[in-house]
């Protein structure tokens, strides 16, 4: 039988740095969201205000699988204490999940429930899971529990992202696309090609570092502000996790950063991480007033160039259906949201009465809008 520990501190939680991350290695889905620094940071700049609740199960000495998991109160429509997944907020983390070692995910799975049930039962008022892989064993794992203990959850479809299957040569890449994209890449990769001083750079060190982020921080807010909203780098508190992050990534040789200049000057920068042979895009940032070069692009395929020829099988684009991403895209990984209410009879009436509530929000939403799409089509 598998022994569950709390961890509500800190302190305890940084005892965990050897494991942390060797656990996410040995589990379903190895991505640089679930690992510690990314969490740890999170928790640095956005736990202030929740309760960290992160459960651990062993066997003996042998930790088989984590929990990472926090309570939120939500006071909108009722008081709600919600148990979510750390970085499961704010930052627009992917692929979250429970970390279990492959193999082990019924045997952990029951074992962390009892606990929640139980251990915890008078703690939280509803579990939402978010952003959990749609292919993922231990979402079918989790599921075939709740089932068995005859408790309630509903699944909701999540984000849903688009990626870029790789071959091993760029050439096999190009011979691959139709002969309008082949045509369009050629056509944009031309048009820095014929120039002089272009420069792409991949940043490894950390003067290219401190360079390529101030970059990539500055044409994002800019590309935002000519749309006359912040960018994401504008919020003190998500600049400062992402700038830890990035400096941790780096020498960890899991960060993906690079900027694209003409004449010494940054027109598209980008951001994002590797994790074994794939590359998930985070941010990207271009210069509003070169648009008719198309920097973005230009800057992508470079990159996509980079990742062929450094081994790199799939580029995620992660979250965000835009029209650049299907248009290069070979398929699509989806995600989905778990909620799970508290088996209390209390608790179960306001949680269907908050679903009625939100159903019918979202309903009247889409009404709306489809109604402001009449209104202006119709003649006259």
């Amino acid at each position: 039988m598998l022994q569950v520990e709390l961890i509500d501190n800190i302190e305890q939680w940084d005892l965990l740095a050897g494991e942390w991350d060797a656990l996410v290695a040995a589990g379903d889905d190895d991505n640089p969201f679930r690992c510690r620094s990314w969490l740890r940071a999170w928790w640095k700049h956005f736990g202030d205000g929740h309760s960290l609740r992160i459960l651990t199960a062993r066997d003996g000495n042998r930790l088989m699988g984590i929990a990472p998991l926090f309570i939120d109160v939500e006071l909108f429509p009722f008081r709600v204490r919600a148990v979510r997944f750390l970085g499961g907020t704010e930052v627009c983390s992917e692929y979250l999940g429970l970390l279990i070692e492959q193999g082990a995910e019924e045997t952990v799975v029951s074992a962390f429930f009892e606990f929640l049930l139980n251990d915890m039962g008078r703690e939280w008022d509803v579990i939402r899971w978010t952003d959990i892989p749609a292919d993922s064993r231990q979402l079918a794992v989790v599921e075939e529990n709740l089932t068995s203990r005859e408790v309630s959850a509903i699944r909701a479809g999540g984000v849903s992202n688009w990626v870029v299957q790789l071959p091993d040569s760029w050439d096999v890449y190009l011979d691959g696309l139709s002969s309008s994209r082949r045509t369009k890449l050629r056509r944009i990769r031309r048009e820095f090609d014929d120039r002089e001083n272009v420069e792409f750079e991949v940043a490894e060190d950390t003067s290219q570092f401190e360079r390529c982020w101030d970059e990539l921080r500055t044409l994002h807010n800019r590309h935002w502000a000519a749309a006359g909203q912040p960018g994401c780098f504008a919020d003190p508190r998500f600049d400062a996790f992402h700038t830890e992050v990035a400096r941790d990534y780096l020498n960890r040789g899991m960060l993906v950063l690079a900027s694209l200049r003409l004449d010494g000057n940054a027109l598209a920068a980008c951001y994002g991480f590797r994790q074994g042979d794939t590359v998930y895009e985070y941010q990207r940032g271009h210069d509003p007033d070169h648009l008719r070069l198309r920097p973005g692009h230009a800057l992508h395929f470079s990159m996509l160039e980079w990742a062929v020829a450094n081994g790199v099988s799939n580029w995620d684009y992660l979250r965000g259906d835009y029209k650049h991403k299907r248009d290069w895209a070979t398929h699509n990984r989806s995600c989905v949201d778990l909620t799970i209410p508290a088996p209390r009879r209390a608790q179960l009436a306001r949680f269907y009465l908050e679903h009625a509530y939100r159903t019918t929000r979202s309903r009247l939403g889409s009404l709306r809008r489809k109604v402001d799409v009449w209104l202006h089509s119709s003649p006259g």
